[in-house]
């Protein structure tokens, strides 16, 4: 039978700053639980050494009672094996003060639990030890534990014979076991892994060990076992994705901890733990500041509970602009908003240019071209090896080139006021492509996504001669040549860049033959009929490329323009890149033209007549949509614009700076 109580008489004594709980468990009569609660300075030598607890709560069901201080303590479902885990292993007689949130902090006060979170990094980093406690043992799991360890002690062995593995089934037969691997894989699913505050509880201690019952195994040989992991390659239906990629993503997060923990920032790890769980929406931020550089920690300033929710996402995007002199931080409006079929909370609404951080998203390496590489306030988590990149070759997204943001909040911080550029209106969308001929997408994620033809004049070539704001020079037509080269296409199709982390130029020529390949086996059939300027379809440029002299050029020039010390260091092939941008479970970006006749990438968001426009402070134009009102817009997202992405704006005459307020 559930017990109601939520400890809300228990007698806390107040903590000072920097003053922690600690509790000391002992079995007494007739098998009871009983424990000391006291207060110790984390500063003072007297401090006790302790073990620190990871866990996941669970549901609020408090069916024991333990004894602590004389009072009743009615403990968590999930915790109680925790604690009767503690009295009966011997490690914790010499060490017997352990620390677990659930008890050791008042989670009725509000303040105390402010004041806690700002501590809890130093906790786990003091901890003589961090125990993850992934809850009673069975079959399956003594299954899962046991393999687990077997591979981290084969790592060795795998990796001197990786050589001669081609496939999985090339593996010694022992590593061939199905039912092991489906073990594995149910394992790596348990809640623990998708907590957003077990990932600092994964990062920062420096002892981990991983305990489900009595099988454990420490946080080194997991490590270990990762590795043999990623040599096996098992199939996909006996190890999912699913099951391994956010594991994954901790190994990288923890690796770029500690080689460099202030390039770490706030936005980018918000964003890369998007398919985490947190029970509060603010723990969204604040479970992860312990792992975020010192700027980004004094922008957040302290953690705050007694706010809602809505002004901490609020406060966020006022704190970034001010900190950072950038509005970079709405581009993951994109992102994280509320889908229109979704509701999230009736009693939320937030903007279009505040992130929804509650949205569950699944993360890409780089999310947003306003994670680039380069981009110190934002960035993206690419492999260690990737981060002491040659920067004599980068190159930075700036379309609005030096100019700091010019904005206004209204007083309710509801509309956001911010002085740009209009450059012009979407005109023609392509459909979403896939590489692959059996990808069948989610049909709720691609609605609205078929091709949406083009129809300005300049586009259908209805122009004889375009002005001089098109894209078109003023003598071409349709009798002529197309103003878009195969060149300007490739660039839009990979964003202008080389890899995948958004750090050096596109050089085209690499991509050459690939893009002919993928012309003659799949036509582009989503938007190889998009009308470009003058008139002509995206099939009309690709198609007189199917030269082989053309081809023989490229591979042959391309040994003079790419770097030997680059070379296949860094940069991805043309079908990596395209997969990348376009591929709908990855930046879903579709090729698009404007009325004026520019060609680049919108997200799947974008519409026809949507509004492009330079907003200062912003390194890459973005995409807004006139409200009913028409004195406001929404926004809907960030833009690739060939042509427009460094400052090239403010190269036009005449252009005209206006207040653009989004709602």
């Amino acid at each position: 039978m559930a017990i109601n109580s939520d400890n809300i008489n228990f007698t806390y004594a107040p903590l000072r700053a920097k003053d922690i709980r600690l509790l000391q468990l002992r079995r007494i009569d007739e098998g009871f639980i009983a424990g000391n609660l006291e207060i110790f300075s984390i500063d003072s030598p007297d401090c006790p050494r302790f073990t620190a607890f990871s866990y996941v709560w669970g549901p609020p069901i408090r069916n024991e009672t333990i004894t602590i201080n004389d009072e009743d303590f009615h403990v968590l479902q999930n915790v109680y094996p925790l604690l009767d885990f503690v009295c009966n292993d011997v490690g914790f007689q010499d060490y017997p003060w352990v620390w677990i949130d659930s008890i050791t902090i008042n989670q009725h006060d509000l303040e105390e639990r402010s004041s806690q979170v700002q501590l809890m990094a130093r906790i786990f980093k003091e901890s003589r030890n961090t125990i993850v406690w992934l809850g009673l043992a069975t079959q399956e799991t003594d299954e899962a534990m046991d393999f687990l360890i077997k591979l981290g002690l084969s790592k060795d062995e795998l990796m001197r014979i990786s050589d001669k593995i081609s496939m999985f089934e090339d593996l010694p037969q022992e590593y061939q076991d199905e039912r092991k691997w489906h073990r594995l894989e149910a394992f790596l699913m348990k809640p623990w892994w998708r907590r957003v505050w077990t990932l600092q509880e994964f990062i920062v201690p420096p002892e981990v060990t991983f305990y489900c019952g009595q099988r454990k195994i420490r946080r080194s040989h997991l490590q270990k076992a990762f590795s043999a992991i990623r040599i096996c390659s098992p199939p996909l239906a006996l190890l999912s994705a699913q099951s391994t990629h956010t594991i994954w993503n901790r190994w990288r997060l923890r690796d770029l901890h500690e080689c460099y923990p202030e390039r770490l920032s706030l936005l980018a790890l918000i964003a890369h733990t998007a398919g985490s769980e947190a029970t509060d929406p603010r723990d969204r931020i604040y479970s992860l500041l312990a792992l975020t550089n010192e700027t980004d920690r004094k922008m957040v300033a302290r953690p705050t509970y007694q706010l809602p929710v809505e002004n901490v996402y609020i406060n966020l995007v006022r704190s970034f602009i001010d900190t950072y002199q950038s509005l970079d931080i709405i581009c993951f409006s994109q992102l994280f908003h509320q889908p229109e079929d979704i509701e999230l909370n009736t009693e939320l609404t937030l903007p279009s240019w505040v992130p929804d951080w509650r949205r569950h998203v699944e993360t890409f390496v780089t999310l947003l071209m306003v994670s680039q590489s380069t981009c110190k306030h934002i960035g993206n988590f690419r492999p260690v090896a990737h981060v002491d990149f040659n920067r004599s070759r980068a190159e930075t997204y700036a379309a609005a080139w030096m100019r700091s943001p010019q904005v206004q909040f209204s007083a309710e911080f509801r509309q956001l006021s911010c002085r740009g550029i209009f450059l012009d209106y979407i005109d023609g969308i392509g459909g979403i492509g896939s590489l692959a001929k059996d990808y069948q997408p989610d049909p709720r994620k691609l609605s609205h996504l078929s091709l949406i033809q083009s129809t300005s004049a300049v586009n259908t070539g209805r122009c004889i001669e375009v002005g001089k704001n098109s894209a078109v020079d003023d003598n071409a037509t349709k009798a002529n040549s197309c103003p878009h080269s195969i060149d300007d296409i490739l660039r839009c199709l990979v964003l202008d860049r080389a890899d995948r982390y958004l750090t050096y130029p596109a050089i085209t020529s690499r991509f050459y033959t690939r893009l002919l390949y993928l012309i003659t086996s799949y036509r582009y059939s989503l938007f190889k009929d998009l009308l470009l300027a003058g008139g002509f379809t995206v099939e009309d440029v690709f198609l007189p490329a199917a030269d082989p002299t053309i081809v023989a050029y490229n591979d042959m020039n391309l040994e003079d323009e790419e770097p030997p010390s680059m070379r296949n260091q860094y940069y991805d092939d043309f079908a990596s890149r395209f997969h990348d941008t376009t591929f709908p479970d990855m930046m879903a970006r579709r090729l698009m033209t404007t009325e004026k006749g520019h060609i680049g990438m919108v997200p799947t968001e974008a519409r026809k007549r949507d509004l492009i426009c330079v907003l200062f402070g912003c390194s890459v134009p973005m995409i807004l949509r006139r409200a009913a009102n028409e004195r406001s817009y929404t926004f809907i997202g960030e833009c690739y614009l060939h042509g427009f992405m460094n400052g090239e704006v403010f190269n036009r005459r005449n252009i005209q700076e206006e207040d653009f307020v989004l709602i």
